[in-house]
């Protein structure tokens, strides 16, 4: 290439470049094909969980199996499907929504976790259909922080492939507009498949940062959860600490098992504390399991002396954590079905809110039998003189979210999140 003709080049790239950059949102020559590399990165993230993973118990190197269960099939999942199958919240990404659908108890609460040799560890509690053993209780809070990990650590890789697409995508918009240029200076584009392009848009710096803080949380999450509980698991060193409650006679027909986080400032450091929580519905009543690490145990504690008082606030701690803290949880069908509506919508709405947490009470109801039959037997003991004022203020708006008007229901605005994810 001649003085003259390297000159024309550098101009073509210039003016590629700078039309680019001016037209960056136009990296997608049209809606379709936006839309369409949209469905197909939710449709791979859902094909990793058809795929082996390496085995997620410390030290392993294996293959996993596909459907190694966070929740007991036989026993808990069981005790609320309907036909063999219960509904779980999900992100339907043909509608940029929260929707529901019905899961078969084969693959709800699934997940390529552990190896056959691994596997079997839970095989004691799995086939006894129910937890009533420490053994359990910490088998069963470690394998939910180990779906947590897995599950992380897919979401990263999958983030990581799409980024490399993306920057595929960009690479063959800009040679489509520097073809152009080239043409207009007669310049011979057999050249062209020697430019690598890289431009940092507003949505690789969306991807980057999500990147980037999810890389952060993986750490913590190993270093200060997943390593303490495999310790404890594999060595007996007791570094889960756990309360436990049985409702007795009440069966709640939800099944939970996810991790909530939140920020605690002491001597002006600020740490991040992590609960697990386990919802299990078992013949005898409902077990309710809420578990840190050792070195938390104040913190647990403190949560537990407000929500363990009695059923009520037990399920309200439960609605909350459904709503406000993970969507892991499988529902009966004919419970969901009962509620109104409007209010389903709502609820899956609210899902997506993501400025709430463990902390924030939920303003509706979605288990309306049992907060009556809670508040009924309230009523009945009628020990009205020695309830103070706050839990009488608490008990009325217990008894108003049985009364709300469906119609002045207000959807949760999902536009930031439509952005990050692509949609608009």
């Amino acid at each position: 290439m001649d003085l003259k003709e390297e000159k024309k080049w550098n101009l073509a790239l210039d003016l590629a470049m700078e039309e680019f950059v001016k037209q960056e949102e136009t990296v997608f020559t049209n809606e379709g094909q936006r839309k369409k590399l949209l469905f197909e990165y939710s449709h791979k993230f859902e094909a990793m969980f058809d795929k082996p993973q390496k085995c997620v118990f410390l030290g392993c190197g294996k293959n996993s199996i596909l459907h190694s269960h966070t929740l007991q099939k036989s026993g808990t999942l069981k005790h609320i499907s309907e036909d063999n199958h219960v509904l779980q919240p999900f992100f339907n990404e043909k509608k940029g929504t929260m929707d529901i659908r019905r899961r078969g108890l084969n693959t709800a609460s699934s997940f390529p976790g552990f190896c056959t040799d691994h596997e079997g560890i839970f095989h004691t509690f799995e086939n006894a259909k129910e937890i009533n053993k420490d053994k359990d209780i910490r088998l069963q809070l470690f394998r939910t922080i180990c779906r947590e990990l897995q599950v992380k650590k897919m979401i990263l890789n999958h983030l990581n492939q799409q980024k490399e697409e993306y920057y595929n995508l960009q690479q063959s918009r800009f040679n489509e507009i520097l073809l152009k240029h080239l043409k207009t200076f007669n310049l011979d584009h057999i050249e062209l498949k020697k430019v690598d392009f890289h431009h940092t848009d507003a949505r690789l710096n969306l991807l980057n940062n999500e990147i980037k803080n999810l890389e952060n949380t993986i750490k913590f999450f190993k270093d200060e959860y997943y390593k303490p509980y495999s310790i404890d698991i594999q060595k007996g060193k007791e570094k889960i600490y756990y309360q436990v409650v049985l409702i007795s006679q009440q069966y709640i027909p939800v099944c939970f098992a996810g991790i909530g986080t939140f920020k605690v400032t002491e001597a002006k450091k600020t740490k991040e504390i992590l609960f697990v929580l386990n919802v299990i519905p078992q013949h005898n009543g409902t077990l309710v399991i809420l578990g840190s690490t050792k070195s938390n145990k104040s913190y647990l504690d403190n949560y537990v002396r407000v929500y363990f008082q009695d059923a009520l606030l037990i399920l309200v701690m439960i609605e909350s954590w459904m709503i406000h803290v993970s969507d892991h949880w499988f529902i009966k069908q004919s419970i969901w079905e009962s509620i109104p509506v409007k209010r389903r919508d709502k609820i899956l709405s609210d899902i997506l809110d993501l400025n709430k947490g463990l902390f924030d009470q939920y303003h509706l109801s979605i288990f309306d039998d049992i907060r009556k039959k809670i508040l009924s037997k309230i009523d009945e003991e009628n020990n009205w003189p020695s309830i103070n004022k706050e839990t009488i203020d608490f008990i009325k708006k217990q008894k108003d979210k049985l009364s709300q008007v469906p119609e002045k229901y207000s959807n949760f605005p999902v536009e930031n999140i439509l952005k990050t994810k692509g949609y608009i």
